[in-house]
């Protein structure tokens, strides 16, 4: 296997896709049964689908990066809950170390109620069972908040309200740029839902 596509299994199983273990059964003992290079044998079906939903992964990772707002609770804690289509968080987990090295913080997953606390030491995977914060928005109890958070959503709001230029708006590229679904963890879209 090459350097550049190592990782293109563990990204498609991150995708949770129905029957995936076996498209990547197939793949890999093609893969040792063969001296040819086969991640490129886009005629073979399983090829071909890892490859793509191994790309997708990748685009969600992304949008993970991109699309993170968190919240700073009372306790020093930076908390952000996500929802993404596949399972991402040991994908962006280095990224945020090394981001928010002097920082605590939990990226918790709502879908599948885990998360990755880092206490400026390492990352650990936590399941919170007494939730302080809603499962749909992942929004955090004002009376957990740090005090004076609220005004920084209102100042995501501001800036937003202050940018948008009615004339100009284009509701159909605005989607294309940040789907709908992402909205409601992001403080600056509350105002347009």
């Amino acid at each position: 296997m090459t350097e550049k596509n190592k990782q293109f299994v563990f990204y498609a199983f991150l995708s949770e896709e129905q029957g995936i273990e076996m498209k990547i059964y197939r793949f890999l003992r093609r893969l040792f049964s063969s001296n040819l290079n086969i991640e490129t044998d886009f005629g073979d079906p399983d090829v071909l689908y890892l490859t793509q939903t191994s790309r997708k992964v990748k685009q969600e990772a992304m949008r993970m990066l991109q699309f993170v707002r968190f919240q700073h609770t009372k306790d020093g804690l930076y908390f952000c809950g996500i929802e993404p289509c596949y399972d991402v968080i040991p994908l962006v987990v280095s990224r945020f170390q090394k981001r928010f090295a002097d920082q605590c913080w939990l990226l918790y997953d709502l879908k599948r109620n885990y998360g990755m606390l880092y206490d400026k030491n390492k990352p650990q995977e936590v399941v919170i069972s007494n939730k302080e914060f809603s499962s749909i928005t992942g929004q955090v109890n004002e009376n957990v908040l740090q005090e004076g958070e609220e005004f920084y959503q209102k100042l995501w709001k501001s800036y937003v309200t202050h940018i948008n230029i009615q004339e100009r708006e284009n509701l159909k590229q605005q989607r294309q740029h940040l789907p709908r679904r992402f909205w409601k963890f992001l403080p600056e879209m509350m105002i347009l839902n």
